[in-house]
């Protein structure tokens, strides 16, 4: 952390000492407390409430005569920053640059050091917010906002690969206000590293290397963890504009009768009209869990592995030999990237945790997982399908391998994962309601979760779909 950053408050955040020693950040939603601080620490955190250096900080404390705080307060302020109490600025001559602030606690604020040589991030991109210049990259859960034409000229420059040396001495703002600003930009993901062939750190970068922009924008920006953006069912337009109508329908134009299929729906309850009939999401639970063998035979008709073969493809650069493993649910180009992992909080014949479907064996494969990690995701599930935590009995967590899918296909790659979700997502259902099994699809999770709890790369694999399972009720909730 540089010693001229300037520290001040988050938006509508407010500072007050709640008692002798101790110092509460608050804001309309939530308040973290400091406690144990001496008085002169206490006087530190509040001079934030105008603007204070870390350097500024760091002497305030020392002032203090407690070393402990002062060794201990680099961590606190980064604490403070990563849960979006304090915002961090480079400035010059006392007017900012950029204000960086964290969007998540994912932001990861020390990351690697400055590469020697470097360049702006493929990922990274300007754009207008509320009435701000900010520059956001879906590599990392932070945004900044550029106050000054300084940092847009720094923008501009970054886009050829270059030593810091070369940069700072090329601005109007002084090299030390400019390398502030450049590691702002650093912190925020928006660098990457360059050689001298022409190829950058994310062009070699394992699973980041098959990653389009505007797919993994799409990624990070739809799903939880990397953004602070309103997710689900806001109603934002209510108020503003009526509610679209449910169909379209225009009864003035004639329409061509189509003949109606004959005894449908089929009395028999195994039919595949009945079952479509049946299809319902089912958020409540028969007191009984859901057994090991329930879970079996959806997965086994869902996700097992039918067919493997080998075959050459013809590319560009000539054939090239392939690997396929057929399942039961179609896939575009046949490449099923979509991998299964059971997150089963109560089933009976299975102990609690994190498993993946083995397809090939019609297995499961327990992941050694944070309990903690689990249990927020599974209240994730169930707060996303408006259930109670307790009641969840098993979630099925639907991942992606991107390189598969991505290796072949291009600008469509992420929108044929998607399809794949959905998909999946409807023999999932019409399975479980064959199997007189409770289903209810999710429509948000946190893909940073899921990558830190099987320990995958994000951007070579993580979650793009979530399934609630259960056994089903006497009575079905109709919400």
């Amino acid at each position: 952390m540089r010693p001229t950053w300037k520290l001040t408050l988050g938006n509508e955040v407010t500072v007050k000492t709640a008692e002798p020693h101790c110092i509460a950040f608050e804001c309309p939603t939530r308040r973290t407390v400091w406690r144990g601080l001496s008085p002169g620490s206490c006087r530190a955190f509040q001079s934030v409430v105008d603007g204070a250096t870390v350097a500024e900080l760091m002497s305030a404390v020392r002032e203090s005569g407690d070393p402990g705080e002062s060794s201990s307060l680099l961590e606190k302020l980064r604490s403070l920053i990563v849960d979006g109490w304090l915002r961090v600025s480079a400035e010059a001559d006392s007017r900012p640059l950029a204000t960086l602030e964290a969007l998540s606690r994912e932001f990861k604020f020390d990351g690697p050091p400055l590469p020697e040589r470097f360049c702006l991030s493929r990922f990274a991109h300007l754009r207008r917010y509320e009435d701000g210049l900010i520059l956001e990259t879906p590599l990392c859960a932070a945004r900044v906002q550029f106050c000054d034409s300084i940092a847009l000229e720094m923008i501009f420059r970054l886009l050829r690969p270059q030593t810091a040396n070369d940069l700072l001495e090329s601005l109007p703002c002084g090299a030390d206000a400019a390398a502030d600003l450049l590691e702002l930009l650093h912190t925020a993901g928006a660098l990457t590293g360059a050689g001298d062939d022409g190829m950058t750190s994310e062009d070699v970068a394992p699973g980041l290397q098959f990653w389009e922009f505007h797919d993994l924008l799409f990624h990070s920006r739809s799903r939880e963890g990397r953004n602070d953006l309103p997710v689900g069912a806001t109603f934002f337009w209510a108020g503003y504009s009526d509610s679209p109508p449910a169909v379209v329908t225009n009864p003035e134009l004639p329409a061509v009768p189509l003949e109606t299929p004959p005894d449908y729906p089929s009395e028999d309850p195994a039919s595949l009209a009945n079952i479509f009939e049946r299809r319902r999401s089912v958020r409540n639970y028969h007191p009984n869990p859901i057994t090991a063998r329930d879970l079996g035979h959806l997965l086994y008709r869902v996700g097992r592995v039918t067919e493997r073969y080998n075959a050459d493809m013809e590319t560009w650069n000539g054939p090239v030999p392939m690997e396929f493993a057929a399942r039961p649910y179609p896939a575009g180009g046949g490449l099923y990237e979509i991998e299964l992992y059971p997150l089963v909080v109560r089933c009976d014949g299975l102990d609690a945790g994190l498993y993946h479907y083995d397809a090939v064996r019609h297995g499961l494969v327990r992941i050694d997982a944070d309990e903690s990690d689990l249990a927020q995701i599974s209240s994730d599930a169930a707060y996303a399908a408006t259930m109670s935590p307790e009641d969840v009995q098993v979630v099925i967590l639907l991942s992606a391998r991107f390189p598969r899918i991505m290796w072949k296909y291009s600008a469509m790659a992420y929108a044929a994962i998607l399809k794949h979700v959905g998909v999946l997502y409807q023999s999932m259902y019409l399975t479980a309601t064959d199997l007189q099994l409770a289903p209810c699809a999710v429509g948000i999770g946190n893909s940073d979760a899921f990558a830190k709890a099987v320990k995958s790369d994000y951007y070579s694999e993580t979650s793009v779909g979530e399934f609630l399972l259960g056994s089903y009720p006497d009575a079905v909730e109709e919400f």
